[in-house]
This record gives structure tokens, sequence and C-alpha cells, in this order.
């Protein structure tokens, strides 16, 4: 075969290669059953299982990773899960958890071999931040009340309460 015949086989059997492990990898992980923590319990499943109602409830050891998770609506409820792994960030109590592993009825404690916790919490702006955002607007001609909608000065829709006043940009 000439190269240049040979190029695209070779191409498309690297593309063909690929979707095909993107495929198997989807499939995969999908077939992993999700419980929540009280039907895990009650169900008593074998196998791989996702948990995703978890949160963290107490630590009782970084090494070997040892901690007690229960169900967000009822911190009563408990299970106790166990994992070779190392800590995941933001781990501490009250943290939502999602758990990858196996269930031990016998010893009632679930065997993690994946733990993601939840991110940060939304970001929320610190009062010095808002003070120098405040601060830093009221050079182009602001005031607080410019800032805040619905106050005398500004409103939601942005009208000015002195409707014969001139902007202080540019002056129109």
């Amino acid at each position: 075969m000439k190269p240049a015949v040979l190029k695209p086989i070779l191409v498309g059997g690297i593309f063909l290669s690929a979707l095909v492990t993107i495929l198997w990898v989807g499939v995969a992980s999908a077939s992993i059953p999700v419980f929540k923590i009280r039907a895990m319990l009650h169900d008593k499943p074998t196998g791989p299982l996702r948990i995703d109602d978890g949160k963290i409830a107490e630590i009782e050891s970084l090494l070997p990773l040892r901690f007690k998770v229960s169900p967000k609506s009822d911190p009563q409820t408990f299970v106790w899960v166990e994992s070779k792994r190392t800590v995941p960030e933001n781990f501490k109590t009250d943290v939502d958890v999602g758990l990858e592993g196996k269930y031990d009825a016998k010893t009632g404690v679930f065997h993690a071999y994946r733990i993601s916790t939840q991110c940060p919490s939304k970001y929320e702006a610190s009062k010095d931040a808002e003070k120098a955002y405040a601060g830093a607007n009221k050079g182009y001609g602001a005031t607080d009340a410019d800032l805040l909608p619905g106050t005398v000065g500004g409103s939601a829709s942005g009208a000015s309460s002195d409707a014969g006043s001139q902007s202080a940009v540019g002056g129109y």
C-alpha cells in the first residue's frame, strides 16, 4: 500500500478506538447502582454501588480514613465508612459527600474506593471587599444610594429621583 492510503486508515483506526473507549467507560460508570443511605441499609446490596445523599457526621480517623456518614434529611441514621484512599479536599463534618464502593452488611461498614466532597459554598464577598467596590465606584460620580437599587437616588430601573440632573460621566 502507498503511504498516502495508509495514513487515513491509521487515523481512522485511532479515532475508532478512542470512540469505543469513551463509550465503554460511559457504560461502565452508568452501570453502578445509586442508593440512598436508608435504602442501602434496608436492602443490603452486594457489589459496587454509589451513595449520593451523604453528609459527613463524624470523623474518627484520617489514617486509615474512617468516618460516619448520615443522610442529609436524617442525621440519626448513619453508616460507617472506611477507605484506604487519601483524604479529599474540603473533608470536614457537615460537608456533603458522594461515595462509591461496597457495603459489607455483616460489619455494617461501607468500604469506599472513591470519595468526593462538595465544593465550598458560593463565593461571598467580605465586607472589606464591598466597601472597596463602593469606594471605587464613587470616583465615577456614584453615591452609596446609586449603588443600591430601590433607594433614594437609585432604583431597580436605573432612573434617578432627580429627573433634571445630568450624568456625571461625560456631562450628558
